[in-house]
């Protein structure tokens, strides 16, 4: 995916240009105020007349946030339709400033509910186990489960810091991958080693605090290179 900019990149323009040089390129600014708008719209409409057929609805909702430090909210429905196929289209990802509080994740899921005329078809909201997010679902009196994933995740991460020695091999394990990240001569020089003895290499990965897979897929990768 390309950001909407690219349409003003020389490059673009010229290749466009030899594909078809008849073909007129639209500006950024009628794609974001125009084409864009009316695609939403669209897709909107389509999505709730589809809804109105459904008698329940599941939420699933949770925070992150972007590489700017930019706060966001994403609130996604699942329900079955008609035609007995499984959906999970995401009704919205809205800014929320600097900061998560539980107030204003109340008020986007309420608006959200009533955006799509569903407010009386929520069944259950699964969310993450944050207290702003808990916080948030009990102000609307919604009924909600804890997602799964992360209460393992959380349980897993609680358990390898539980011991000291494992926290220990982890850190240094991440001590090393982020050294190989950092330098490309130790990286061809790992490649070069494993073309040596005949194995394949393996790109080394990094452990992500929220993702316990990921730490096992770090020391499985770092085991065996």
């Amino acid at each position: 995916m390309q950001p909407l900019s690219v349409v003003e990149h020389q490059g673009f323009r010229k290749l466009v240009n030899v594909l078809d040089p008849k073909y007129e390129i639209v500006s950024r600014k009628r794609l974001s105020t125009q084409l864009l708008p009316q695609r939403y719209d669209h897709q909107k409409k389509k999505l709730i007349e589809e809804l109105s057929l459904v008698e329940k609805v599941s939420i699933t909702t949770g925070c992150w946030t972007s590489r700017a430090n930019e706060a966001y909210t994403t609130i996604t429905a699942h329900y079955v339709d008609p035609d007995w196929n499984l959906k999970a289209p995401v009704l919205t990802t809205r800014s929320e400033g600097k900061h998560h509080m539980a107030e204003n994740l109340a008020s986007e899921l309420r608006d959200t509910f009533i955006e799509f005329k569903i407010d009386k078809k929520v069944t259950t909201v699964v969310k993450d186990n944050s207290r702003n997010v808990t916080n948030a679902v009990t102000i609307i009196e919604a009924q909600h489960q804890p997602c799964f994933a992360h209460t393992l995740n959380l349980v897993v991460r609680n358990s390898l810091d539980a011991d000291d020695r494992v926290r220990q091999v982890i850190n240094k394990v991440k001590a090393i991958v982020t050294y190989f990240h950092s330098s490309t001569v130790a990286t061809n020089k790992l490649r070069e080693v494993h073309v040596s003895r005949g194995s394949v290499a393996r790109k080394l990965k990094q452990g992500v605090e929220t993702r316990w897979n990921s730490t096992f897929d770090m020391l499985k990768l770092s085991w065996s290179a």
